[in-house]
């Protein structure tokens, strides 16, 4: 579930997940103050019944973007908007606005 914080300048991260069928591999980065990225790798299908060279039936590649619109105040949650597989297969894409307290 996203959130509107955001990380320190230059972070870097790496996450691997596998959930049922599917395998999701990304990297993340903290570009600029407000501006942050992800790069996914995806191996997705079942790859128990049917049998494919990478054991996937299909791989994606996707990439992320967040922009942090307002920063947090006493009165104001932070807000962010984010765009998912902006540069991909479209299986993963879709925007939202975000706001955390």
């Amino acid at each position: 579930m996203p959130v509107a914080h955001s990380f320190s300048d230059g972070t870097l991260s790496f996450s691997s997940s596998k959930i049922g069928p599917n395998l999701r591999n990304t990297i993340t980065f903290q570009a600029l103050p407000r501006i942050s990225g992800s790069f996914r790798y995806s191996g997705i299908g079942d790859k128990e019944k049917m049998y494919y060279q990478s054991g996937y039936t299909t791989w994606d590649r996707s990439f992320d973007l967040r922009l942090g619109l307002l920063r947090e105040t006493n009165n104001l949650p932070e807000i962010t908007l984010g765009m998912q597989d902006i540069i991909g297969t479209g299986l993963y894409s879709g925007e939202y606005v975000v706001a955390s307290k």
